[in-house]
């Protein structure tokens, strides 16, 4: 067509070639990236001019494989950018209307409704769902009562039979109160009241101030606060002198030092490798004459602090009866002394090796303390992140400049440390800290401590798995860190694909398979420290599998993994008798506490989930455990947790839901005369907590016959309840004081016990 002054107009072409091409006048294929920019290596660089007419629009090239789908050109009305907002605005609306997509991570919290029901809304493009509020309370979140938001044990009907939960986004428990919140993981005590209805509305409705349970509970807690371990630096009382000297000041004489590092190297040195122990005995020795220079001096006194504190459970009874003094400090003093000099440390001295290892057995020794596990999940987090800031995270077998004992040193303290920091994730129901990597090179050789020492120049080969060495359990954990690491991470991921979750599973039970070291306890010359370390690595292999069955189970209902977790189940539970001492005969007689101490959330649960099957023992497959089996293992696991009920650190909240579940469970139900069985059977079990804490008071006074005095004063004719007569006790204070003292004492926020459960 002529222009006005009559020359014949061209018509424009429209722009569909890439910008690279047409200046290098190349036949573009018109993709996004084209062909001549990938050649070219510049294909973050093919960019195509915006079309203003918006003739063409960008479309998704299927290949027939959706791996390989390309960007190419279309007609259309929008331009590139808008093309691709539109596209994302699509996808963003197919995953919103979907309830049981796995990709809803991402949930607001909005205010109790009219009817009490919590709203979580994914997005403001998808629907709401409606997550009713559990039974420990029903009080706005203005008011100080806890409120929850917990997963719903039921499907969503209609849903597909392998289609997830619509429930909950996140595998665990928000508790809300006022304006705070504490989220507790599925694999936290609360959490697990949540999964036991009858349980919770027993504990709930049954555990008021005017029952029996309520007084009995509330003498516990008192009884426990008035000899609590202090846990935090801050409980230090002696604040006029600094730290280093209160540590050199009440240090133990060099014989009882000498025999308390002793039983931590028999004892824990060995799935925990921290030192390299003939090392530590020869900087002790130096020590002890006056050879190390200032620095290491107060390194090594703080670090001895701890290895004493973490060896001071392995010592028999009568050691507290003779030492009184010395025992008190290191049970309760000592260790937040070391924590409090850690905290003052400068920035050079948290970098050294040595700093670390400190740490480390600082950890291990809180742990030995009952400290709860969600502050050993924040102490691990913290030692991962100071373990990655020196490097202990990197492969330095090329590097120079480290002496081979140092790397190996290095590489068994990494390994310790993501051991540690995966324990506390699992027991606090907590994410992992430590990343998913290859831990292959970075696994210390199985090696005897007299194999190698600081002289030599190449380390020794590696002696094989089939030959026990102090290495040998940390060897063969670090075998399977990264599965059960990939694992934890899968199932606090909250989605759950079959064939990934049946990978992680086969992986794991192979790794159960190829422990050698699990020999029978009646081997000659197994110590009862080889087989404890031997129980602790079949116990920390099972754990991941133990909550990917629990995961799968929850998430894909139709999924039968009933029988192999209840064998995963009675595998953790028979572990109680090679420690039983009414079972067996140890050379240390401690290791049925410890064993208590590392093992109880794998009892309480294990124990918990036979509970369900005694509820309904009807299996699709044939099972040798029979309904009598299952309540006398889960009955012998009660009564473990009571006979470790000593510690003031103990939590009588674990012994709690386990007989409230147990004995619902046993009896069928909450009707009649079987709430009256459910009532006596937790009083019971109550009534043996508080008698196993006023004999261990009055055994740590050193006065036996005040001890059978109060044993039998407790003693239950009849499984009645005999209330405590504070008069009887002198060695837990002034009698005259403990009336109004223990009727004002409240150690719950609300009139029931399930609201205690909550931890604020």
């Amino acid at each position: 067509m002529p222009d006005g002054d009559g020359a014949p107009r061209r018509r424009p072409r429209p722009i569909i070639s890439c910008l690279r091409c047409r200046e290098k006048k190349l036949k573009c294929d018109r993709v996004a990236p084209c062909d001549n920019c990938k050649k070219a290596g510049l294909s973050s660089d093919c960019a195509y001019q915006h079309d203003p007419d918006g003739s063409k629009r960008l479309r998704l090239a299927d290949d027939g494989d959706t791996s390989n789908s390309r960007l190419t050109l279309d007609s259309g009305k929008v331009g590139i950018i808008e093309g691709l907002q539109q596209r994302m605005k699509r996808l963003e609306d197919l995953l919103a209307v979907n309830p049981h997509n796995p990709f809803l991570a991402s949930f607001a919290l909005d205010d109790l409704g009219a009817g009490g029901d919590r709203r979580v809304a994914p997005s403001s493009n998808g629907p709401a769902l409606n997550v009713p509020s559990p039974d420990l309370t029903s009080a706005t979140p203005s008011s100080n009562t806890p409120s929850s938001i917990a997963p719903s044990s039921n499907g969503t009907p209609g849903a597909p039979p392998d289609a997830p939960s619509s429930a909950s986004p996140y595998p665990g428990v928000l508790v809300v109160k006022g304006t705070r919140t504490l989220y507790h993981g599925q694999t936290n005590r609360v959490s697990l009241l949540h999964q036991y209805s009858d349980a919770k509305t027993f504990i709930n409705h049954e555990c008021n101030m005017s029952s029996p349970i309520f007084r009995l509970a509330k003498e516990i807690q008192f009884l426990q606060s008035r000899s609590k371990v202090p846990n935090s630096p801050e409980s230090i009382f002696e604040s006029g002198t600094s730290e280093l000297q209160q540590l050199r000041e009440r240090l133990p004489p060099y014989n009882i030092c000498d025999r308390l590092v002793d039983l931590y190297a028999a004892n824990l040195e060995k799935t925990f490798r921290i030192f390299h122990i003939p090392t530590f005995k020869r900087h002790f020795a130096r020590f002890t004459t006056g050879d190390l220079d200032a620095d290491q001096t107060s390194a090594f006194l703080a670090q001895l602090t701890a290895v004493l504190v973490a060896g001071l459970p392995f010592v028999e009874t009568q050691f507290r009866l003779d030492f009184p003094t010395i025992h008190g400090y290191l049970q309760n003093d000592a260790l937040n002394i070391v924590r409090g000099w850690l905290r003052k440390l400068g920035r050079k001295q948290r970098t050294e090796t040595s700093t670390l290892q400190t740490e480390a057995i600082v950890i291990l020794a809180r742990q030995l303390r009952r400290d709860s596990p969600g502050d050993l999940w924040q102490a691990t987090g913290e030692l991962v992140r100071s373990a990655m800031v020196i490097g202990l995270h990197l492969d330095l077998s090329k590097v120079t400049g480290i002496s081979p004992f140092d790397k190996e040193i290095r590489r068994r303290l990494w390994i310790t440390i993501a051991e540690m920091d995966l324990q506390a994730s699992i027991a606090s129901g907590m994410p992992v800290t430590i990343p998913d990597m290859d831990f292959g090179p970075l696994t210390a050789a199985n090696l005897k401590d007299t194999d190698f020492d600081e002289s030599v120049d190449e380390l020794p080969p590696g002696r094989p798995t089939s030959e026990w060495t102090e290495a040998l359990p940390q060897v063969l954990l670090a075998g399977s860190l990264r599965t059960r690491i990939r694992t934890m991470l899968f199932v606090q991921s909250g989605t759950c694909n079959l064939t990934q979750a049946a990978q992680y599973a086969n992986d794991l039970q192979d790794h159960l398979h190829n422990i050698v070291v699990l020999d029978p306890p009646t081997r000659p010359g197994k110590t009862a420290a080889m087989l404890f370390n031997s129980v602790l690595v079949d116990l920390y292999t099972r754990r991941p599998l133990i909550c990917l069955n629990s995961f799968i189970t929850k998430i894909h209902p139709k999924q039968n993994v009933r029988n192999v977790s209840l064998d995963l189940c009675f595998g953790v539970l028979v572990h109680q008798d090679h420690f039983d001492p009414s079972m067996v005969d140890l050379d240390v007689p401690a290791f049925w506490e410890i064993f208590q101490i590392f093992c109880k959330n794998d009892i309480l649960r294990a124990a918990l989930y036979l509970c369900e099957h005694i509820k309904k023992p009807e299996v699709t497959s044939p099972t040798p455990h029979t309904k009598a089996s299952l309540i006398r293992t889960v009955e012998n696991a009660l009564k473990g947790l009571i006979a470790s009920f000593s510690h003031p650190n103990s939590s009588f909240k674990d012994v709690l839901l386990l007989a409230v579940e147990f004995h619902l469970a046993r009896s069928g139900g909450m009707k009649g005369e079987k709430k009256e069985l459910v009532h006596r059977g937790v009083l019971e079990a109550l009534s043996a907590c508080r008698e196993r804490l006023i004999s261990s008071s009055a055994q740590q006074q050193g006065n036996l016959a005040q001890m059978l005095q109060t044993q039998q004063l407790c003693r239950m004719a009849n499984s009645a309840y005999t209330p405590i007569s504070f008069s009887q006790f002198p060695d837990l204070g002034d009698p005259s004081l403990f009336g109004a003292e223990f009727d004002n004492f409240m150690p719950f926020d609300d009139d029931a016990i399930g609201a205690f459960f909550a931890d604020f």
